[in-house]
């Protein structure tokens, strides 16, 4: 009986984060509002700020062929890198005399996604889409959520600000 409650256990675990990767990818497609192929595997970053409902949640999925790329290219709203400035600013900081930082870092201060050079990215304020990126930075005030494909290694980084 003691061998069967490890097992269990193990067994429950594998199943729950197999769940909670699938929910990642559904809720970063609802976000983007795109459907997302069937992905090799996806990793989530959450945390959960002051409040219940509030933080930062950042989904990588990599894909294994050109498919959402495809999709990226069909829908219009995704834009080449590089990143306008706003959009740089929010995603990896703002430099001055001083680093201003970013609210999309991990607990150590670095950022979620990494520097691309070749891809597509696209920004989205939940209560309304934006046409444009205009102030981006200062949105990190409200809920906003920010798509980047790096093309080279088809994955996708999709983070959210819920503020």
């Amino acid at each position: 009986m003691k061998l069967h409650l490890p097992l269990f256990a193990i067994l429950a675990t594998v199943t729950l984060a197999g769940c909670h990767s699938a929910s990642a990818a559904q809720v970063a497609a609802e976000q983007m509002d795109a459907e997302i192929p069937a992905q090799e595997f996806s990793v989530t970053y959450k945390d959960h700020g002051a409040f219940r409902g509030q933080g930062t949640s950042c989904t990588t999925l990599q894909f294994s062929d050109d498919a959402f790329l495809e999709k990226i290219q069909e829908k219009g709203v995704w834009r080449p890198l590089p990143l306008d400035e706003d959009t740089q600013n929010l995603v990896y900081g703002v430099y001055d005399s001083d680093y201003l930082g970013t609210p999309l870092t991990d607990e150590e201060g670095m950022p979620l996604i990494p520097e691309i050079e070749n891809g597509y990215y696209m920004i989205n304020e939940s209560k309304e889409h934006m046409d444009d990126t205009s102030n981006a930075f200062l949105m990190h005030t409200q809920d906003v959520s920010v798509s980047i494909y790096d093309a080279d290694n088809r994955i996708l980084y999709h983070c959210a600000l819920d503020k």
